[in-house]
């Protein structure tokens, strides 16, 4: 069964819709019983920074490591045609500084669009620039909130906040090859307090 207010699939037997509280019987729209109520009210906005410099370095040496790599691969070539360009070596820098500043820009326009939005007993976000993407994450599926600093997030004052959901459910981010269930923001100012602004938000929907 669909809802007529919002479209949202509900089971044939339920009488409220799940999503915005309607009254699937008989069409009757936010008159849901008491704790069913709708939850279209935004209680916070978390949105990420985005921190040239931080990113830069990150970008960088990213790039750096898959410039490395094709050089070791191809190391014949770029031996020879050093032989015959000295100037090899700053032609493949200002290279390498090209694709991160290209990078850059992509990350930037893709940070103007990425926003985190909290509400009384779930969080949606929007991601992506080119590839656009836009996810709910139920506060009861929450596992865990954890907030994290590695030294060159330090240096530049921000940090990221985890947010892990049981196994069974939940949005899956990529880290290191693993898929772990659950959202991290990344590039975030102040990061102690919006982390503890976060945790109050998930804790308390749990704990009613």
């Amino acid at each position: 069964m669909f809802c007529i207010n919002c479209g949202a699939k509900n089971e044939d037997d339920v009488e409220f819709c799940s999503e915005c509280g309607t009254n699937l019987k008989n069409g009757e729209v936010k008159s849901a019983p008491k704790g069913n109520e709708p939850d279209n009210n935004i209680l916070y906005t978390l949105k990420p920074t985005f921190n040239f410099g931080y990113k830069f370095i990150a970008i960088f040496f990213n790039t750096l490591v898959y410039a490395l790599l094709i050089g070791y691969i191809c190391s014949e070539i770029i031996v020879a045609l050093a032989l015959y360009i000295p100037i090899i070596g700053l032609v493949c820098l200002l290279a390498i500084l090209f694709v991160t500043f290209i990078r850059l820009l992509f990350e930037n326009l893709e940070y103007s669009k990425l926003e985190y939005n909290f509400y009384r007993t779930k969080l949606e976000y929007k991601d992506g620039f080119l590839n656009k993407q836009e996810k709910t994450l139920k506060y009861k599926n929450v596992r865990e909130v954890t907030m994290t600093q590695n030294i060159i997030e330090r240096i530049f004052k921000i940090g990221k906040i985890r947010i892990f959901t049981n196994a069974s459910s939940g949005v899956a981010y990529n880290n290191k090859n693993k898929n772990i269930n659950g959202v991290v923001v990344h590039c975030i100012k102040n990061v102690n307090e919006e982390y503890k602004k976060v945790k109050e938000l998930v804790d308390n929907e749990n704990e009613d």
